[in-house]
């Protein structure tokens, strides 16, 4: 079974990678840059396993600063739409602050 994975990250693309390591395990990852692209697929195109958050994410597309507004955004979105499918999400960080 492939396993469909929405992935929140403002620098995914300094690390595609993951992606292809993911790939070879029977992850899909679908990458975005921001708060507001990310859920906007996820609304679009249910039937993910899990989502990964970045701490520090771009709330809209168009931003130029990262910061928690993205994820504390994403987390809320989730929470809510956990009380009717279920859909784990994981942050991870290699921010230090």
């Amino acid at each position: 079974m492939r396993y469909k994975v929405l992935w929140i990250d403002d620098e995914y693309k300094k690390q595609e990678d993951f992606i292809g390591a993911a790939e070879q395990e029977d992850l899909d990852v679908i990458p975005f840059e921001s708060h507001e692209e990310g859920i906007a697929y996820l609304i679009d195109n249910p039937g993910f396993h899990a989502v990964i958050l970045d701490a520090k994410v771009k709330y809209k597309k168009d931003d130029t600063v990262t910061d928690l507004n993205g994820l504390r955004a994403s987390r809320d979105f989730l929470i809510e739409y956990g009380k009717t499918q279920y859909l784990p999400f994981f942050i991870f960080t290699g921010q230090p602050d």
